[in-house]
């Protein structure tokens, strides 16, 4: 009988130890603030994103402070953006971590303004040039290798002015892509085969020998450039079998693209591309069916 008691004391004192440690119900309060990293000036209207144990969102005030309660004790990440900024969570060191407990210190999140690039684009007379097709590109890993992309782009006004936002800190090639003097017009005439040649900054045929523009948070650069009107030809080719509609890219000896129109002749099926500057060229046609 003795016995019997003995082990019911023990199973009880193990089910007591057994028991997991009641959590905590201590809450706390993150306190910081969101500021221009260029400026200093304190960001109105940022969304600032808790995660950790639990996800909380908040929005500044107008002095660039928030604060967050009710918070358990833990590790958190916070990430920050707001319109004209680069997001927090971009770059080497995505998010900005905190301990919150007791003695958590305020926070102070730094975003760091988008940049630009403006420019103006004339012609050889020193006229400007509206209605102009004007790219910007960043070199980014593809299969591996990196290589300069397209990240934006823009048009001139009837002052030749463009402006391309938005950009990150970083190095960017400008350029303008082949296009025709006279968009509008399409047939044989000699008016819709006069075209702009492509133009790299500052004023370069190709890309291997076009100068990279940097730019830093918030900064704004000019980047002006002049182009010049030049006789184009015209390709010809079949397609077989037959297709309503074909993709056609040209692509010159540095292995740009150019995103050409083409149009068929209804009564011979030949499909012609207008418009095409001086040079060597291979020509890649996509259709429908069968690639």
């Amino acid at each position: 009988m003795a016995k019997a008691y003995l082990l019911l004391v023990f199973c009880q004192a193990a089910g007591i130890w057994a028991q997991p440690p009641a959590q905590s119900t201590a809450r706390y309060t993150l306190r910081g603030s969101v500021s221009n990293s260029v400026t200093g000036e304190p960001i109105h209207k940022a969304n600032v994103v808790l995660y950790g144990p639990e996800m909380k969102t908040v929005s500044t005030g107008p002095d660039g402070q928030f604060e967050i309660g009710g918070l358990q004790a833990g590790n958190y990440s916070v990430a920050a953006n707001r319109q004209g900024f680069v997001d927090s969570r971009i770059g080497a060191n995505p998010f900005a971590t905190v301990q919150v407990g007791p003695d958590t210190s305020a926070l102070a999140v730094k975003l760091v303004p988008f940049g630009r690039i403006t420019g103006r684009v004339v012609d050889e007379d020193g006229e400007p040039v509206p209605n102009l097709s004007v790219q910007v590109m960043q070199r980014a890993l593809q299969m591996g290798h990196a290589s300069w992309q397209a990240c934006g782009a823009g048009n001139t006004d009837e002052s030749g002015t463009f402006t391309l936002e938005s950009l990150q800190p970083g190095n960017y090639l400008v350029s303008i892509p082949e296009q025709q003097v006279y968009p509008g017009l399409a047939g044989e005439d000699r008016a819709s085969r006069l075209i702009y040649r492509t133009e790299y900054y500052p004023n370069s045929p190709d890309m291997a020998s076009a100068q990279p523009i940097g730019i830093t948070g918030g900064e704004s650069v000019q980047a002006d450039l002049t182009v010049s009107e030049v006789q184009g030809s015209s390709i010809r080719f079949a397609v077989v079998p037959q297709q309503p509609w074909v993709q056609v890219i040209l692509r010159n000896a540095n292995g740009d693209e150019v995103n050409v129109p083409a149009r068929r002749d209804e009564r011979s099926g030949l499909w012609t591309v207008a418009g095409v500057s001086p040079g060597s060229w291979l020509l890649e046609v996509l259709a429908n069916t069968n690639g």
